[in-house]
């Protein structure tokens, strides 16, 4: 296995030495100029398959796998209209070009066959896979008499709509008896910061509300948290989302992208609407009354992810889909 990266220092790249992938940099920027240099290597190489990380890499996988004959495998890690409005006039080609394309998120794999004219033959789902090593759950069941600690997790920007969340936290801190007993953690950074400072000010929270900036141990995040409150506009099939799962953690998360295949309503998490700060506020609201509720959630969903997500059973169906695409054989979408 050879992986090629355009940027150095990546957060896997040690992982991937130590477990003895040899890693190599391209270090053009310019896209003609990374196309040779990518297809150059392929041939040297002698791949049977070149697969894309990021959609904006699919059209480099698809020369390069043309240059040395072998298959080209491209990415579809968000929905189909913002991987096409970020990649601008070859958008479409990125989705359609690459012999199999693979998404994390079902919803955005039928979009594109539907939609985008990829061929339903040429289009499949593979789940995140997750270290279950690192984020395991643990025993809550003592802290029911407690009040509950709530968690937003992610970039503090407009795709994450963290003012949605600091308005439900203000209508629950209102409307419930345990309000002011409430904790709350933000943890993560973004150009949004100030808005969401100056809010969380606004609304009297600054008591119960700690805006912890980027955190290195999520694991400790989510072991010291009770609730996990998403409140995205889009995603692929967010990772903060499986790895509180896996932690045990009671989830309320938006429908969107590929939440509703890790979580189901009311099974393993609650979802709610987009920019939806009172039912957000209403699914907060009923966790935190309810510690029955939050333990069941999050034992269903650690389940279902150690289940699902574990690194082992991705990589068989990985394995699988290369082996279906070498020999010629459709893909199910």
């Amino acid at each position: 296995m050879l992986v090629a990266s355009t940027t150095r220092g990546e957060r896997w790249e040690t992982a991937l030495r130590d477990l003895g992938v040899d890693v190599t940099h391209i270090d053009v920027e310019a896209r003609p100029a990374r196309m040779v240099a990518i297809s150059r290597l392929a041939r040297r190489f002698g791949p049977e398959v070149v697969q894309a990380a990021q959609a904006f890499m699919n059209l480099y996988a698809v020369g390069a796998a043309r240059s040395s004959g072998a298959h080209a495998i491209g990415a579809l890690r968000s929905s189909t209209t913002e991987t096409i409005a970020s990649l601008g006039r070859l958008g479409g080609l990125s989705l359609r070009a690459p012999d199999l394309l693979i998404g994390n998120a079902r919803c955005h794999v039928r979009d594109a066959v539907e939609h985008h004219g990829v061929k339903p033959s040429s289009a499949a789902y593979l789940p995140n896979a997750l270290d279950l090593g690192r984020f395991t759950p643990i025993d809550r069941s003592d802290r029911a008499g407690l009040s509950p600690r709530l968690l937003f997790a992610g970039r503090l920007v407009d795709q994450k709509l963290p003012l949605v969340f600091i308005d439900a936290l203000r209508q629950v801190v209102q409307r419930s008896e345990v309000g002011p007993q409430l904790r709350c953690r933000i943890v993560g950074d973004g150009p949004d910061r100030p808005k969401v400072v100056a809010a969380i000010e606004a609304a009297g929270l600054q008591d119960i509300c700690d805006v912890a900036g980027n955190q290195t141990n999520m694991p400790a995040e989510f072991h010291d948290a009770d609730i996990l409150v998403l409140t995205s506009s889009f995603e692929g099939t967010p990772n903060v989302v499986l790895e509180a799962l896996a932690c045990g953690l009671a989830v309320i998360a938006t429908a969107v992208g590929g939440v509703p295949d890790v979580m189901s309503d009311g099974i393993e998490g609650v979802l709610v609407a987009v920019d939806d700060p009172d039912a957000t506020a209403r699914a907060m609201q009923r966790l935190i009354e309810d510690p029955g509720l939050r333990l069941a959630l999050g034992q269903a969903g650690a389940t279902k992810v150690a289940r699902d997500h574990a690194p082992g059973a991705v990589t068989a169906e990985l394995r699988r889909l290369h082996e279906q695409l070498i020999q010629g054989d459709p893909c199910a979408a």
